[in-house]
């Protein structure tokens, strides 16, 4: 057996952590951002090296070897160890420094031209914003120096401190224009723009619109055809062009709405949607976290819930 720890078996080692506490290499590969067969050979390279079987696998999916268990019992308290110390390490040297990671969207569309405000008031804060959707543990925010996150999706995440949640609502918005001519020509297909990838693992890429769909409706009733894009910012850019529907989400699309690039889609009402999740890894003595995280929520909260669309 290959016992000898070098950069290889330490990688290969935490590609099986992930694989062993999600019980899927598929939603292993979801988590670490790769593909599947490159998670599934990495486990083949780690049980051939050690020359230990780590995993039946079956039709249901995989399931832990009783020396598989063994190893990742052992191996989980040796990485929480690490992210510990790099937590107690950090903590000293990156003080004044917090490490926000969010979801792509709301970092351009929200969170980003609010940070002046922070800083403005925090001139010894220095805030770096970073746009992700990985899925994330605490032991993945402190090996990566990530203080505090924020996720979009119907419930929490798991293995992380959630310290605070948001109800998003979400209802159809285009330009007024776009409106008015889909109004006026009753025969005319309605195009229907989506975030293709709303949420780490969301059941289909049109998961929105079939919320909405479901408990409203097609849109007038009406034929419609799709167009798709990798993030919610894109949608709302081509929606704002006046190039169909977009699903908005509150938080993020009430800024068109007020400054008229676009309206609401008349007679329907708001409807509650996934949320947001704050998340933050443990740091002890790191009040410059606490008063970014408080800031936050206040600006977060500050956000007024949605005005029920008049009729147009």
């Amino acid at each position: 057996m290959a016992r000898k720890l070098d950069a290889s078996l330490a990688s290969d080692l935490w590609f099986f952590r992930v694989a062993a506490e999600q019980r899927s290499m598929k939603q292993a590969a979801s988590e670490l951002a790769l593909t599947q067969s490159a998670v599934t050979q990495r486990i083949h390279r780690l049980e051939e090296r050690l020359a230990i079987k780590l995993f039946n696998r079956t039709n249901k999916g995989i399931h832990l070897t009783e020396a598989g268990a063994m190893l990742y019992a052992d191996l989980s308290k040796g990485f929480d160890l690490i992210a510990t110390a790099l937590t107690n390490a950090s903590n000293v040297a990156a003080y004044g420094r917090v490490t926000v990671n969010c979801v792509p969207s709301l970092a351009l569309e929200w969170l980003a031209p609010r940070l002046s405000d922070f800083t403005e008031a925090n001139p010894n804060i220095t805030v770096t914003l970073l746009a992700d959707m990985t899925m994330l543990d605490t032991t993945q925010m402190s090996m990566g120096g990530i203080d505090v996150a924020i996720r979009y999706a119907p419930t929490p995440p798991s293995r992380v401190q959630v310290i605070a949640e948001f109800q998003e609502w979400l209802y159809p918005v285009a330009t007024r224009e776009y409106i008015e001519r889909y109004q006026a020509n009753p025969e005319e297909r309605i195009t229907l723009i989506h975030d293709a990838d709303p949420w780490t693992d969301s059941p289909s890429k049109v998961a929105e619109w079939i919320m909405w769909i479901e408990a409203n409706g097609r849109p007038w009733g009406r034929r419609t055809r799709n167009t798709y894009f990798n993030m919610a910012y894109l949608a709302y850019q081509a929606a704002s062009g006046g190039n169909g529907l977009a699903m908005g989400r509150h938080l993020l699309v009430n800024a068109y709405i007020r400054n008229g690039r676009m309206i609401a889609l008349p007679g329907h009402e708001p409807m509650p949607g996934p949320r947001y999740f704050v998340l933050k890894r443990p740091a002890e003595n790191r009040d410059d976290i606490d008063i970014f995280v408080a800031w936050l929520i206040e600006q977060m909260q500050g956000v007024a819930p949605p005005n029920k669309p008049s009729v147009y």
